[in-house]
């Protein structure tokens, strides 16, 4: 001890183990009086702590010069500090009565810090030197810092969104960090994009290219937003895409650092088919010639089939009744947009409905959407053959208390598309159930199509204003509230509560007891104020007196009204409206069987 100055004749007293220290005579003489009191210090160390089993982190006491005739003794014990023992982030060491042996200047100790794969902040934990003896105290504590070498993992999303038709869209791809928060100093990288490798998206054209960005997620967060500009435009093309990489990594480590940008087209063209509508002609053939319409012009090649299905109208491939069916596929090539298809109408001398009707049905787009209704093109074969004149008004309450009109009145309408000569004509009218006929004499005119005839019957002059000009005047009173009108190709009265006269062009039987009537049921019981008319101003005929009325204010026409020209178009919708204003019944026959009613006899 005391680099030999002990000596108390006690070999237990006066030996220390310690690090072999060979002096010579060339070596630093040792005064065994003593000399000047050395201060004492330990140092500070950091060790990375590895990923699993022990690392050594070494301190070393130290002392300004070297002690004479005397050791320096000490003890150390280390002390947790953001790092612990239980934690088992290092080891615990307590040593007592540590020794600097007088000559020597340092001491060396280790301490184990223990390894793992926890993503966390550089922890720290204290070795306190204490109970120093022969030398002053400098610094009495070195801080062992344990550094965090585990990273957390960088990856960047795909995004997949619609470009839109003008302007810029954002495309906010998220670049985000996996098994823990970004460390002191932030997570930060580079970032480039590029184009796709399947159907690629052009840089400058399509998307806004960035060329050596910066990202950083800050520390303590997880995650940031990288964000490309596309460009709109309304080009119908493919889905297309887009790369962002990320590179030169900081902080993390890689993992999927290569997000997906998919540019969704959102221009896809429409296709579209319009409703035709022809008359039919006496013989021969007439092409009703629709067009299909794609709408906006696209850059690629566009197909759709189409098929005619029969409606009221019957056709087949050899021919049919109506028409002559067809089939095939159109073919739309880059930046056309429309193509026509040609169905032919078959002609004839057959009195049918006015209208008769069949379709014309795409299906099986390509690089193209049907536009739903739209998708399907109706067509009309409108009749122009034989008489097509109809009762389209009857009103009984003339000159009675509260009526709008003086006189009671009988309208007739020509539904058809040809002049019907009225010479010869009578309209007749018998109470609901009585069996002799009233006959007014219609005037020698042809009728044409469209137009109105007025026939004015008995009245007086206290109760509502005049009628419109007559066309043909008579006498019947008529009763308000039921009764029989009939239209005769003939002066000739009827007979009977029914007659089945094959001169009888049209009746009429209105109000809950009339004992005659067209179809399954009466016309409505009109009233003082109210007439019954006919549906689509006279256009409908179904041969039903019970759907084809309903009770409304009078509204008489003569040959100086304006005309209504009967179509397959006004035929249809005017049926809708007018199921509307008559019954739930014929509303819910009209929405189950809507076409029948353009086309019934």
């Amino acid at each position: 001890k005391a680099g030999g100055c002990t000596d108390t004749n006690n070999n237990a007293a006066d030996f220390l183990v310690s690090t072999p220290f060979p002096r010579n005579s060339s070596s630093p003489a040792n005064n065994c009086a003593g000399g000047a009191t050395p201060a004492l210090s330990i140092n500070d160390v950091s060790v990375a702590e590895g990923n699993s089993g022990p690392t050594t982190a070494t301190f070393t006491v130290s002392l300004t010069s070297a002690p004479q005739g005397t050791d320096v003794t000490f003890d150390i014990a280390t002390q947790d500090g953001t790092a612990t023992t239980a934690n088992n982030d290092y080891v615990a060491k307590s040593l007592t009565g540590q020794v600097i042996p007088a000559g020597q200047t340092t001491y060396t100790f280790s301490v184990t810090v223990n390894g793992d794969t926890t993503i966390e902040p550089d922890e720290t934990f204290s070795v306190n030197v204490t109970n120093v003896a022969s030398a002053s105290v400098a610094d009495g504590q070195g801080l062992g810092t344990i550094t965090n070498n585990d990273q957390p993992t960088l990856s960047i999303s795909n995004v997949t969104m619609v470009e839109g038709n003008s302007g810029q869209t954002a495309f906010n791809f998220t670049a985000s960090l996996t098994g823990g928060t970004a460390p002191v100093g932030g997570v930060n990288f580079t970032i480039n994009t590029a184009d796709g490798t399947i159907n690629p998206a052009t840089a400058g054209s399509d998307y806004v290219a960035i060329v050596n960005g910066s990202g950083t997620i800050s520390q303590g967060n997880t995650s940031t937003t990288v964000t490309v500009m596309v460009n709109g435009d309304m080009t119908n093309e493919s889905d297309e895409s887009f790369f962002v990489n990320l590179s030169n990594i900081s902080g993390a480590n890689p993992g999927d650092t290569q997000g997906l940008g998919t540019i969704t087209n959102d221009d896809t063209p429409t296709l579209s088919i319009n409703n035709v509508t022809v008359t039919e002609g006496n013989s021969g053939t007439t092409a009703a010639m629709f067009t299909v319409t794609l709408s906006p012009a696209s850059n690629q090649t566009v197909t759709v089939d189409y098929a005619t299905a029969n409606g009221t109208a019957i056709g087949t491939m050899t021919g049919g009744t109506d028409y002559q069916s067809t089939s095939g596929t159109l073919t739309f090539n880059p930046l056309e947009t429309s193509k026509p298809i040609n169905v032919l109408v078959n002609g004839d001398t057959t009195n049918e409905a006015i209208c008769e009707t069949f379709f014309v049905n795409l299906s099986n787009a390509m690089n193209a959407n049907i536009s739903g209704s739209a998708g399907s093109g109706q067509g009309g074969i409108t009749d122009d053959d034989g008489t097509k004149v109809v009762i389209s008004q009857v009103y009984g309450g003339g000159n009675n208390s509260g009526a709008p009109y003086r006189n009671d009145f009988i309208e007739i309408f020509n539904r058809g598309n040809t002049a019907v000569s009225l010479n010869g004509w009578s309209v007749q009218y018998a109470s609901d159930t009585g069996t002799t006929w009233s006959v007014t004499n219609l005037t020698n005119i042809s009728l044409q199509p469209g137009q109105y005839y007025l026939v004015q019957e008995a009245g007086g002059t206290t109760n509502g204003v005049p009628l419109p000009t007559p066309d043909a005047t008579g006498t019947i009173a008529m009763a308000a509230g039921a009764g029989k009108v009939a239209l005769v190709n003939s002066t000739t009265a009827l007979s009977g509560s029914c007659p089945s006269s094959a001169t009888i062009i049209d009746l009429v039987g209105y109000g809950t007891t009339a004992s005659c009537f067209e179809g399954a049921g009466r016309a409505p019981a009109p009233s003082n104020t109210l007439s019954d008319q006919r549906a689509s101003s006279g256009c409908i005929d179904t041969g039903n007196n019970n759907t084809d009325f309903a009770a409304a204010a009078p509204n008489p026409r003569n040959t100086s009204s304006p005309t209504n020209t009967c179509s397959c178009s006004t035929s249809y919708s005017s049926l809708l409206l007018f199921a509307d204003i008559r019954t739930q019944t014929l509303a819910k026959l009209f929405i189950d069987r809507p076409r029948a009613y353009c086309a019934a006899p």
